[in-house]
């Protein structure tokens, strides 16, 4: 695949189109059902599956996994803005308000979170190197 992960991201930088909306077109499948069936393999719980799944559109979830594949989704918006995403130079799609209303983030809630998150980040860069 790195071929086609190398397409993916070329295809998005010339033509100005998310990671989700290239891998649809050169894979036509994106790396949120790729990870759903990953997951499945691997035999994590149903609600981890469906967050991953549904990470980039919620109302695909079963009604009971939406808050948490939205707080993915809004996890995924809040880390690419960062400039931390797995995907250099990956373009931030802010999630949608039904996302938001769905995780139940309000501004004081996200920013807390948001807040506890940078605080985190030089042990998550310690874990990092040593896994690397």
């Amino acid at each position: 695949m790195p071929t086609e992960y190398d397409e993916t991201r070329r295809l998005a930088a010339a033509e100005g189109l998310s990671a989700r909306e290239a891998e649809l077109r050169v894979i036509g499948v994106d790396h949120a059902a790729l990870g759903a069936r990953l997951a499945e393999k691997w035999r994590l719980s149903r609600p981890v599956i469906a967050a991953i799944a549904g990470h980039h559109d919620p109302d695909a979830c079963e009604e009971v996994f939406r808050p948490l594949a939205a707080t993915v989704s809004i996890a995924d918006y809040v880390v690419t803005c960062a400039g931390l995403s797995a995907r250099p130079g990956a373009r931030p799609c802010p999630p949608d308000e039904r996302v938001w209303r769905e995780a139940e983030l309000t501004g004081a809630r996200l920013s807390g979170a948001v807040g506890r998150f940078l605080d985190a980040l030089p042990q998550v860069d310690e874990l990092m190197q040593l896994a690397g």
